[in-house]
């Protein structure tokens, strides 16, 4: 459990310097959310090639 919020703490530390990053470059918040929507988008194509319905454990 610890891991996965390390992991987690790490991805939204990182993600708000590169949001920060891309104001000061841009003074533009329509790059930070297109980047949040390609995200979003990775993950469910992710998830949609990758996920299963299978049973794991009996």
């Amino acid at each position: 459990m610890g891991l996965s919020n390390t992991a987690g703490t790490v991805a939204r530390i990182i993600g708000v310097y590169v949001s920060g990053l891309i104001l000061q470059a841009t003074n533009s918040w329509v790059l930070v959310f297109q980047t949040a929507a390609t995200d979003y988008l990775f993950g469910l194509v992710f998830y949609l090639v990758f996920g299963s319905t299978e049973k794991e454990f009996d």
